[in-house]
């Protein structure tokens, strides 16, 4: 395994899929983190994107010469079947994500989030004062 798959380990997944038209662990763990962006070029129809993605390196590493439109397609027949992401949360309690958040969960988001939280606590930065609510 790779290094770069080996980043995609810290996430659960529960529910079944249909075994004729599934994906691996590693293959629905790469679609959730690209899920926002992969959303994001079919809205504006940025189909150049979604062929940068099949050619990429991840890509061809986890989905050999499986074609972008299969592997979507299963990746939305799993969401669709009840398919969920795990990640754990600071107080190390497992809990569901959301695919459009994924990213937040890989070890490089996390880390920064480590790093940013060790800055604020040792009062170093200028930080914008918290929000209590959604008008300000």
């Amino acid at each position: 395994m790779s290094d770069e798959q080996q980043q995609l380990a810290p996430f659960e997944i529960r529910g079944e899929q249909d075994p004729d038209w599934s994906l691996t662990n590693d293959q629905l763990i790469y679609m959730a983190v690209i899920h926002r962006v992969v959303r994001l070029a079919y809205e504006i129809d940025d189909m150049a994107r979604l062929d940068r993605i099949e050619a990429s390196t991840m890509y061809v590493a986890l989905f050999a010469d499986m074609p972008w439109d299969e592997a979507y397609d299963r990746y939305e027949t799993a969401l669709e079947g009840g398919v969920t992401f795990h990640a754990y949360n600071r107080e190390r309690q497992l809990v569901e994500i959301d695919p459009d958040q994924a990213w937040f969960w890989t070890p490089e988001w996390q880390e920064k989030e480590r790093e940013a939280d060790g800055d604020i606590a040792a009062g170093r930065g200028d930080f914008v004062a918290w929000f209590t609510d959604g008008q300000e």
